[in-house]
């Protein structure tokens, strides 16, 4: 029987909800945290929350559209634990081997999920009655022998138009609290779309963009730091729910 090179570890608990938007600042007050924006996973329809509980986290999972599989889950059992999580080294060869030991796998090949992180899903029938979630480790956090090092923080940086400034204090004190480094591109007062070389390093050298869409809010430089952001393979994160994706 193949051994894992390093332990599994609980990377967090999926819970399912109807309003994410009011359970996730709820929940995180009284837990004593800050709850970041919602990040939107497009491909399976549903908006994430992770409320870092300084270990494994708390994932709170509502559904943007009908067909979703939060939607399907919330339908038919209501809110409530939805899957817990394992973070591996190397996920691609952990579900070979969960598979020889006869895991059931729901996604024969790691995909992309949220926190720009690579997972699977594997079926409760095999899990004991859990549906069961492997998350690609980092690798700073997974470590490499020796003495674990602290992982390194997330870069995010924030977007979007000079017309909300609060809700540039907002998200830079909510980042800040929830561990990330902050930068900002812009924010711009709209006009035209076009990036100067600042913006393009400052979306360069972070991992992420916020993109701060007050009220669906998208104007043309901002779109233009969207559209950068993908070029160059960065997750991105919306304050609200985009209208539409832009390309």
């Amino acid at each position: 029987m193949a051994i894992s090179a390093r332990p599994a570890r609980l990377d967090h608990v999926g819970i399912a909800v109807h309003d994410l938007r009011a359970v996730a600042p709820a929940l995180a007050a009284r837990l004593g945290v800050t709850a970041p924006p919602p990040e939107l996973v497009e491909r399976d329809g549903i908006e994430a929350v992770f409320l870092n509980l300084g270990g494994p986290s708390l994932e709170l999972l509502g559904s943007t559209r009908q067909d979703s599989r939060i939607a399907r889950f919330l339908e038919r059992r209501g809110e409530g634990i939805h899957h817990l999580a394992y973070g591996v080294e190397d996920i691609a060869s952990e579900l070979r081997r969960w598979r020889e030991q006869g895991a059931e796998l729901i996604d024969p090949e790691p995909r992309p999920g949220s926190r720009g992180r690579l997972v699977a899903f594997l079926h409760p029938a095999s899990e004991f009655g859990v549906l069961t979630e492997l998350v690609q480790m980092p690798k700073e956090e997974a470590g490499g022998g020796g003495e674990p090092h602290p992982p390194r923080p997330t870069v995010v940086c924030l977007c979007g138009s000079a017309r909300f400034p609060e809700a540039f204090q907002r998200a830079d004190q909510q980042e800040t609290v929830a561990g990330r480094i902050v930068v900002t591109a812009g924010p711009h007062p709209g006009g035209p779309g076009e990036l100067d070389s600042l913006d393009r390093r400052k979306i360069d050298l972070a991992d992420e963009i916020l993109v701060l869409n007050v009220g669906g809010h998208l104007d043309d430089a901002t779109s233009s730091q969207v559209a950068h952001a993908r070029a160059r393979g960065k997750r991105v994160r919306w304050l609200e729910p985009p209208k539409e994706s832009p390309e």
